[in-house]
């Protein structure tokens, strides 16, 4: 499993949902509570991230991540990437 794959989606849903808010790094790092360089790292997938760390994250951009094992969907893991698949609501 490379889990370096997971890192690197992981950085680039945060830094998609800072861009998205309008936010700079030292913006969400004084809202989330969270070092400017531990964010920077964490965007470029260069650090493993503590969970608590995501959920800081996640909750100053009011945001949902997704962490896939090994950077794959759920969809493509099943060899389902048609678009139709899983409804994890019903």
């Amino acid at each position: 499993m490379d889990i370096s794959a997971s890192f690197k989606h992981l950085g680039e849903q945060i830094r998609s949902a800072r861009s998205a808010a309008g936010l700079t790094q030292s913006e969400l790092s004084r809202l989330s509570g969270v070092g400017l360089n531990t964010i920077s790292l964490v965007e470029r997938a260069n650090r493993d991230v503590r969970i608590s760390t995501v959920l800081q994250l996640a909750a100053a951009l009011n945001c949902v991540v997704e962490f896939k094992p090994d950077g794959r969907s759920a969809r493509e893991q099943h060899g389902d990437e048609s678009g139709e698949g899983y409804d994890l609501d019903a």
